[in-house]
């Protein structure tokens, strides 16, 4: 059952930015579905394929913002290092492994995302005549990585 569905309301006019939105809410209702199933063994693989599609998305989006000279990049990319920060902090405890850690993260996960894409990706200004996205643009291949024993 996906907990964030995405609608055009949560656009930011960039078609780029807007495909890997999804992508990223796609990675959060696999992670919601397997906390919802107390499936926590495999909750932490996707944990590491949020982790690394989000980093390649922030970098993305940072370099976007460097190129069109966006003032507040600074406190943009504190954000970004923020939420890395908190997810790393928060998957260390996997040792744990309890449903309760699953539900604090998938929390966190929900309230920033949202927040983050609506509050603060729609400041960036979309580029010029611009709303067409190639499909390769969409990042990487978004493979499970492995948890290392």
């Amino acid at each position: 059952m996906s907990l964030l569905i995405w609608n055009d309301s949560y656009s930011v006019e960039n078609d780029l930015i807007d495909s890997q939105h999804k992508i990223l809410f796609e990675i959060f209702n696999t992670l919601h579905d397997k906390c919802c199933r107390s499936e926590v063994d495999s909750f932490y693989d996707s944990i590491l394929q949020l982790q690394s599609y989000t980093r390649y998305h922030f970098r993305a989006e940072e370099q976007y913002m460097a190129q069109i000279n966006y003032k507040k990049i600074i406190m943009h990319k504190l954000e970004h290092r923020y939420f890395e920060n908190r997810v790393d902090e928060l998957t260390q405890k996997k040792n744990e492994r309890s449903v309760d850690l699953l539900r604090l993260l998938i929390t966190f996960l929900s309230n920033w995302l949202l927040q983050h894409v609506v509050g603060e990706d729609r400041k960036i200004p979309p580029p010029p005549g611009s709303r067409q996205v190639r499909p390769s643009d969409s990042g990487p291949p978004r493979e499970t990585p492995q948890l290392s024993p």
